[in-house]
């Protein structure tokens, strides 16, 4: 895939849509996005100690896709040197030449997305809001490059923790990714993958099931469900992979990968339920449905 890893061929009808209903959503949740980001990477954080020892301080770090607005990353440097890879162009200002730039090479979608979230003062707000949670006045330094995660930039034995979150789920070929990553990886090294696997309740990635939930205006898994697949619209490619592809993936690497299901809102499981005895979604097991996000961690041996 060239471009974007989560930038998709849309209408201008589906970006101005997708925009509209992201733009509400940011204003209203600001706080509680700031408080999943946050959460997220706390428990990153106590996974990597209670499984390898290993504390996130004074540390080469590799964020692969830190998006848009740096909630991870300003946690994690805080106290660590880090480095963010990103196959879009960030732009963190209102310079309009970033934003032919941007054009260019996000297209249209991520630009006219990113140009109203700060037009708007969207992430102005999450900025001084992230500030306040960590205490701090300002964002920490970190360097942010525009390379591809196939290829990365960088020298063998570099970094002593690799993460990523919610960037694999748009990979063509994460294998080919994830052999990049270990070789960037130092000896005794961590490397942490935080996904969202296709059968989770919102994996279908449009906007209207994102934001909406269980009350969105398509219905319940549409994407996995044969009579209401062409009414999705997604705001980005995704590859399809269930939980099992993803074991299959990360043990074609390593032998030593730990796997972490979390599972998504509760009121999720009677639904799940009432359908598969309503013969809907029979090729999926309750688990699959209701699974927020899947983590893998592995260490490379010393």
């Amino acid at each position: 895939m060239d471009g974007s890893y989560s930038s998709g061929g849309q209408s201008f009808q589906d970006i101005l849509r997708h925009a509209v209903t992201a733009r509400r959503f940011y204003a209203r949740k600001i706080e509680s996005q700031v408080t999943e980001a946050l959460a997220h990477i706390e428990q990153v954080e106590a996974n990597v100690f209670e499984h390898y020892g290993i504390q996130l301080r004074d540390l080469d770090i590799l964020e692969l896709g830190p998006g848009q607005f740096f909630g991870q990353t300003a946690y994690l440097a805080r106290c660590n040197r880090v480095t963010g890879v990103d196959r879009d162009l960030l732009v963190r200002g209102l310079n309009p030449i970033d934003y032919v730039r941007m054009l260019t090479i996000n297209g249209p979608m991520r630009t006219l997305k990113t140009a109203g979230r700060k037009i708007l003062g969207v992430d102005r707000r999450y900025r001084r809001e992230l500030c306040k949670r960590l205490g701090i006045a300002r964002l920490p330094p970190f360097r942010i490059r525009r390379a591809d995660g196939a290829k990365l930039p960088f020298e063998d034995k570099s970094f002593d923790f690799i993460y990523s979150r919610a960037v694999f789920q748009h990979l063509a070929t994460p294998a080919d990714v994830l052999r990049q990553m270990i070789l960037v990886l130092k000896p005794g090294g961590v490397l942490y993958v935080s996904l969202q696997p296709y059968s989770s309740p919102t994996a279908c990635l449009d906007p209207r099931v994102l934001y909406g939930g269980i009350q969105n205006v398509i219905g319940l898994w549409p994407h996995l469900r044969p009579e209401l697949q062409d009414r999705v619209r997604p705001n980005a490619w995704v590859n399809k992979l269930r939980i099992r592809d993803w074991e299959g993936v990360f043990r074609s690497v390593t032998e030593d990968a730990k796997f972490i299901v979390t599972p998504t809102d509760r009121r999720y499981i009677p639904l799940a339920s009432s359908l598969k005895q309503a013969g809907h979604l029979q090729d999926y097991s309750l688990e699959e449905l209701t699974a927020g996000a899947l983590d893998v961690m592995f260490q490379l041996p010393k």
